[in-house]
């Protein structure tokens, strides 16, 4: 399944550069005012190694502080939880539930589709800590190590005025130390306008 996910990403990308590299920062405006707040919510489905230990988990909120540097690339900052399912086996996990405070900084590019309509991608590094529950104060998962972890996200955006807009995001992610923690995850969200 992984491998197919990949292959999607990989197709729309390819099927998309034309119009990547076509575009022009000189001749578009920059339709997007310099800072926004993100608020959504994910889900993350196991990938990898990951799938043997771990099913899906629910939705959870996220969130991210968005800065616009140009027309052609937005950078982010932002947070929230990764949740996966443990299966009822002997002995038993510390919880039900692994839960993944995540802090995230992400790198993306804009290519406008058909204006109010944007597709942004680009890389993530991340901070993985694995927990034993969703709530505060973090609790140590210790069948889990903490992580830094890379990600490459797409995100479709659509304006619904100059100031709100609407996104559906697909991210595919996995810790580099240990490769035992590795996810998709899918979401949807809105962008506010701070300025």
């Amino acid at each position: 399944m992984s491998i197919l996910r990949a292959i999607l990403l990989g197709v729309s990308f390819l099927a998309l550069a034309p119009v990547i590299f076509a575009s022009s920062a000189a001749d578009e405006p920059n339709p997007f005012r310099k800072t926004y707040l993100h608020f959504g919510l994910a889900s993350n489905t196991p990938e990898g190694r990951t799938q043997s230990n771990l099913s899906p988990g629910r939705l959870q909120p996220a969130f991210a502080y968005l800065h616009n540097i140009d027309t052609h690339w937005i950078m982010g900052l932002g947070g929230g939880l990764k949740t996966f399912e443990r299966p009822n086996r002997l002995p038993l996990p510390p919880s039900r539930t692994l839960a993944i405070w995540t802090l995230r900084h992400s790198t993306s590019y804009v290519v406008r589709l058909s204006h109010p309509s944007y597709l942004l991608f680009g890389p993530q590094l991340l901070y993985l800590l694995p927990t034993t529950t969703g709530k505060p104060p973090p609790q140590r998962d210790h069948w889990y190590e903490a992580e830094v972890g890379v990600g490459l996200s797409v995100e479709l955006i659509r304006g619904m005025s100059d100031r709100w807009f609407l996104s559906l995001r697909a991210e595919r992610w996995r810790g580099t130390k240990t490769s035992r923690l590795a996810g998709f995850e899918t979401g949807f969200g809105i962008m506010v306008a701070l300025d």
